[in-house]
This record gives C-alpha cells, sequence and structure tokens, in this order.
C-alpha cells in the first residue's frame, strides 16, 4: 500500500471515527438532561426521607401568633414534620442563642426574624450559606422573585429576605385624622400633635429602629438628627409593648403611632380596626420586614431545616406566609389582592433600600444618635 492510500485510510478514519463519537455524544445530551433535570427532585425526595426521620425543627422567630399557627399547620399537613416556634423579639432570641451555646446546647435550626437582627445583632459565623440548600427549582429559579434575583441580603448569602414591603412606618386612627391632613414627615412635629403619638421602642430592633434610621437617610445625619430632637419634644410616648402601641392607636387613645409592629398592626386591621398606614412626601422605606430567614450552623435538625426553608419560599408557602404575616412576598407569582396598599410601592413613590448592606452600615452608625434622643423617653 503506498503513502497515498494510508494516508486517505487515516482521514477516513479520523472523519467516520468523529462522526461516530458524535453522533454517540449526541444520543447522550438527551439523558444527561433528563438526569440533570431529575437530579434535584431525587436531593429533595432523599432530604425530605431524612427530614421526616428528624421528625421536626426548631424556629426561632418573632412571628406573630397568626403566622406561627398557620405554617406549623401547614407543614405538618404537608410532610408530617412539627415546627417548634421559640417568640420574642430579635435581641432576646439572639441572647437565647448565645446563652445555649456557651452551655453546649445546640438545640435550634432555623432563625425567621428582621433584618437587622441578622445584620447587626447576629454575631458572625453563626449562620450558614445557602447557595447550595436551594433544591426545589422554583426556589432557586431568579426569575421567580422581584427585581430577577433571589433576595439575600448579604453578600455571604446566609440570609434570604423574602418580604418586599414598602412604607413610611407611621399610622394614624382614621377616625381621627383626615386623609392629607399629615402629608410630611415633618408633619409630625406641628405643635397640634403634641402628646398624640405613641411610638414602638425605637433603641431596639424593630419598624421604630428603621423609621428613626430612614429619617437619618432621607434628611442627611445631622438634619436627621435636628428632625429627631424637634419630635423627641412633642411628648412622645415610647414604649416596648408592640401589641400595646397598636391597640391604643385603634382606641385613638393616640391617633399617631411610629413604627407600629407589622404584624400586630395586620391584625387588628384585619379585625376591623380604624388604622391605616400613610404615605409620605420624601418617600417610603422598602423592607423586608420580619420575613428573613437564615439556617444556624449547628442545626439540631439539618435536614427538616432545608424542608422548611425550601418549602417556605415556595409559592405555597409564600402565600400562606403573606396571608398570615400580612405583608408581601417578594415572589413575583403571589397574588397581593387584599393586600393593604400601604405596603405596596406606589408609581412615582420614592423608595430608599431597608435591605442592602450599605443601609445596615449606616444604621449602625445612627444607633448612638437614636438611642441618645429616645431612651430617656421610654415609659
Amino acid at each position: 500500500m503506498n503513502r497515498k492510500s494510508i494516508l486517505w485510510g487515516l482521514v477516513l478514519v479520523s472523519v467516520f471515527g468523529s462522526v461516530a463519537v458524535t453522533g454517540a455524544a449526541q444520543k447522550e445530551q438527551p439523558k444527561k438532561a433528563e438526569a440533570a433535570a431529575k437530579a434535584p427532585a431525587a436531593r429533595w425526595d432523599a432530604v425530605l426521607q431524612a427530614a421526616k426521620g428528624e421528625g421536626s425543627l426548631i424556629v426561632y422567630s418573632t412571628a406573630n401568633p397568626a403566622t406561627k399557627l398557620a405554617l406549623t399547620k401547614a407543614m405538618k399537613e404537608k410532610y408530617g414534620i412539627a415546627v417548634d416556634f421559640i417568640i420574642g423579639r430579635g435581641e432576646q432570641l439572639v441572647q437565647r442563642i448565645y446563652m445555649e451555646n456557651q452551655a453546649g446546647i445546640y438545640q435550634g435550626d432555623v432563625l425567621l426574624v428582621g433584618g437587622t437582627t441578622l445584620q447587626l445583632t447576629l454575631k458572625p459565623g453563626y449562620t450558614s450559606n445557602l447557595d447550595s440548600v436551594l433544591i426545589l427549582p422554583e426556589v432557586a429559579d431568579p426569575t421567580r422573585w422581584r427585581g430577577q434575583r433571589i433576595p439575600f441580603l448579604d453578600k455571604d448569602h446566609q440570609i434570604i429576605g423574602f418580604v418586599n414591603k414598602s412604607g413610611s412606618y407611621v399610622a394614624v386612627n382614621t377616625d381621627a385624622i383626615k386623609p392629607g391632613e399629615i402629608k410630611s414627615f415633618r408633619d409630625l412635629t406641628d405643635p397640634k400633635w403634641k402628646g398624640k403619638i405613641i411610638m414602638d421602642d425605637p433603641t431596639i430592633t424593630g419598624a421604630a429602629d428603621d423609621w428613626a434610621h430612614l429619617m437619618l437617610v432621607i434628611f442627611g445625619h445631622e438634619k436627621g438628627k435636628e428632625y429627631l430632637q424637634q419630635l423627641a419634644k412633642q411628648d412622645l410616648v415610647v414604649l416596648r409593648d408592640k401589641r400595646l402601641v397598636v391597640e391604643w392607636l385603634a382606641r385613638n387613645k393616640y391617633p399617631i403611632a411610629i413604627g407600629p409592629d407589622a404584624q400586630t398592626y395586620s391584625e387588628f386591621r384585619s379585625n376591623g380596626a380604624p388604622i391605616a398606614y400613610i404615605k409620605m412626601s420624601e418617600g417610603s422605606g422598602s423592607t423586608s420586614s420580619g420575613g428573613c430567614i437564615s439556617i444556624l450552623k449547628r442545626a439540631a435538625h439539618p435536614n427538616a431545616s432545608l424542608v422548611f426553608l425550601n418549602w417556605l419560599l415556595t409559592r405555597e408557602g409564600q402565600t400562606i406566609f403573606q396571608k398570615s404575616f400580612g405583608a408581601p412576598s417578594a415572589r413575583v407569582d403571589v397574588d397581593l389582592t387584599g393586600m393593604d396598599p400601604g405596603f405596596i410601592p406606589q408609581e412615582g413613590e420614592k423608595l430608599f433600600s431597608a435591605m442592602s448592606a450599605e443601609w445596615y452600615a449606616s444604621k449602625a452608625a445612627g444607633m448612638e444618635v437614636v438611642n441618645q434622643i429616645f431612651k430617656p423617653l421610654m415609659k
């Protein structure tokens, strides 16, 4: 065989060999795609089976009784998993975790609280990265969330803020305050409102805390400080009892409330209380409220934690949470019908994000100012 024949033979082998390999690869592609599609389902089944073996999980939360009951009932009915809630304010829950850990107790699994608790109050190193634990496709799909992104609040992806609420943090008794009577935050300093404003404690995590920092952002640090000092001269009644703040607003003992707890507010409003949040000309804060979730690094029930996290972030879980909690979900496929309009951004409304890392860094710097002004007013 001459050299030319040998070369042609090599070329033919090369060409047809390549076609054969390519054809095999093409046949493998559907199989790989099918396997990839089945992978999340297989992993979910394995995690769910292990979670059922664990049987329960513990959630540290600031949730109201209605939300606690709704989530507990849904998880038990759907998966047979018991959810035990430990309820308190953010600082109380964090201190409890510290004390338990110092005693060698690691009983908790999930934190379901506000962003300030997770970003500022809780020390770094207590929660886990969530990128790899978003198992269900509808949860991990960015297009299911507002802004076409999974709503992580931190650069390390340890916190998901699944509530997307806007508002002024100021509510009024609608029997006492006429529409348009208060249009600006500066209107609250009018002498006619002296002695008529009640406020949740802004020196600890909560809506009043967010409101105080929003004032420092809107007006600038120095002018914001002056505004807060001026408002403090309005004979404010500052309480740490979240329910009493809303109750006295509903009874018109105080027709204006700053920083009322959103969950308690929604409960009273749904029962017919004449109360409503008002929009202000300066704009509103955009916040995740108490709708933030993290998983503790040393979760006692790791698989049940993953099931709870993933289910809560599904359309079903978010619909149940939104209805009981009273604040809009960050998912685009959850119906907002019946949601308080004071929580939904209006067209042309100026929004100040209370969910960014920059917000929390700035908030930490402003805490001293807020404490100096409002701690002496505590009842």
